[in-house]
């Protein structure tokens, strides 16, 4: 080469240097963009799409706080008993069959579930995404899902199979929300005595032959909306 080749060496040497910049830009945005497609995924196993949409696009609501929310408790009666009674690979179907009604149940009214404590189910209202309804959408829920067990259960003896009685229970109140774990897993849920105080409203429909629970604290948000039967239980009254 000679000084006159200099002018187009370094034309070339610009162009193949845009080049390369545009493809590590390129694999840049597209790592981004498998980044976010996982995130969503992964999100969706725990709330719709429409909330999983709202909470990526809002990082913000990700972040530890208190916060006031609805919290809806599953169980399902006797279940050691029925166990015992049928095989392993007939009870996890049928576990599988039943938690896929009350997922697609807390989905449709917008909820998020927190998790799986055997055959109970944990749900909530009002995080990540606010919602000013959570009390009301949760005693909805409550009641889709009793409804829906309803169906599962007459397909289910039609088959001859066997049913599950299902309790459930809702209490609302200012939790702790926020991602919890290390390094490795990370979840985002809700944490202290409240949830403590759900499981025991739920607990309590054992007692009084009840299928549906609320606490006083969701009975007073949403008492214009729902018949609401007072009961009367020393192991309520601070609940």
């Amino acid at each position: 080469f000679d000084v006159e080749d200099v002018p187009l060496i370094q034309l070339a040497a610009d162009a193949a240097a845009a080049v390369i910049a545009n493809i590590g830009q390129e694999r840049r945005r597209q790592e981004e963009l498998a980044r976010e497609k996982r995130s969503k995924e992964l999100f969706s196993r725990f709330v719709s799409s429409s909330v999983a949409d709202h909470v990526l696009s809002n990082p913000d609501l990700l972040k530890s706080r208190r916060q006031l929310i609805s919290i809806l408790i599953t169980d399902i009666r006797d279940f050691t008993t029925i166990s015992e009674r049928i095989s392993p690979q007939e009870l996890v179907r049928s576990l599988n069959e039943y938690f896929t009604v009350i997922v697609d149940v807390v989905f449709k009214r917008n909820g998020t579930i927190d998790k799986y404590i055997g055959d109970c189910v944990v749900a909530y209202w009002g995080a990540p995404a606010p919602d000013e309804r959570h009390a009301e959408n949760a005693a909805h829920a409550a009641l889709d899902i009793l409804a829906a067990v309803d169906d599962l259960n007459a397909r289910w003896a039609s088959e001859g199979r066997e049913t599950f009685r299902t309790g459930v229970g809702v209490h609302t109140a200012e939790a702790l929300v926020g991602n919890v774990g290390d390094n490795r897993k990370t979840m985002f849920t809700i944490i202290g005595e409240e949830v403590d105080k759900a499981m025991r409203t739920e607990s309590l429909t054992k007692r009084h032959g009840a299928k549906l629970l609320v606490s006083r604290q969701t009975a007073d948000l949403i008492s214009n909306k729902f018949a609401l039967q007072r009961i009367d239980d020393d192991a309520a009254r601070d609940d």
